[in-house]
């Protein structure tokens, strides 16, 4: 799996106004950059790969259009899958994937427009800012422990059916009923990947950028 960042901004992010204090340069760059956006997604089936795409903003004028590349996959059984199941998972995977760049600003407010969130799932990914970026936010010296550091907002909009992901965990969908495992080779993945096996469920690892 492959990842083709695109970004485009008029102007650049970092300049000499930033101050050089860790601290103080993430207050500016929060004041300059108050809100980021996941504005939209899209994805297709090239022979056998399926590409994704995204479109990121930080407000005002800072545009990412990242791509994920899946390589050796069945367009066949992409295909055969219900309606929205696709779309769900790439959704999902562009949340994931919008937190490597909201790290750039650490804007105080998330908005989502590309999907719907309930508000257990907006719980969810609060949870994992808080406690899954803490190495982030130690070693640039930010403060994050204030209840108002980020807010996530989503759209009204419906744009990911509501039936999606009772669809992809049906037994109907998901052939073998493996665990999928995003896998970078760090201690999370091994801890992970250990639970899983202690517990006998079978699952496979999902690599992003493999090195070989």
């Amino acid at each position: 799996m492959a990842k083709e960042p695109i970004v485009r901004n008029k102007e650049p992010i970092l300049g000499n106004s930033v101050p050089a204090d860790r601290q103080a340069a993430c207050a500016y760059l929060r004041a300059k950059h108050p809100r980021f956006v996941y504005e939209s997604f899209s994805w297709e089936c090239a022979g056998d790969a399926l590409r994704a795409s995204f479109r990121f903003r930080i407000d005002p004028d800072i545009e990412f259009a990242p791509k994920i590349i899946a390589e050796q996959i069945d367009s066949r059984r992409v295909e055969a899958l219900p309606q929205g199941v696709v779309d769900n998972l790439v959704f999902h995977l562009g949340l994931i994937e919008m937190l490597s760049y909201w790290k750039a600003a650490c804007s105080p407010e998330i908005l989502v427009r590309a999907g719907t969130l309930a508000s257990e799932q907006i719980s969810w990914w609060m949870d994992l800012i808080g406690h899954g970026m803490g190495e982030f936010f130690y070693v640039n010296k930010i403060d994050s422990r204030a209840p108002d550091f980020v807010k996530i907002l989503s759209s009204p909009r419906d744009v990911i059916l509501s039936e999606a992901k009772d669809l992809l965990f049906s037994s109907d969908t998901v052939a073998g009923k493996k665990d999928l495992v995003l896998t970078s080779g760090g201690k999370d993945s091994v801890v992970t990947l250990e639970f899983l096996r202690e517990a006998g469920r079978d699952f496979d690892c999902l690599l992003l950028n493999p090195s070989d």
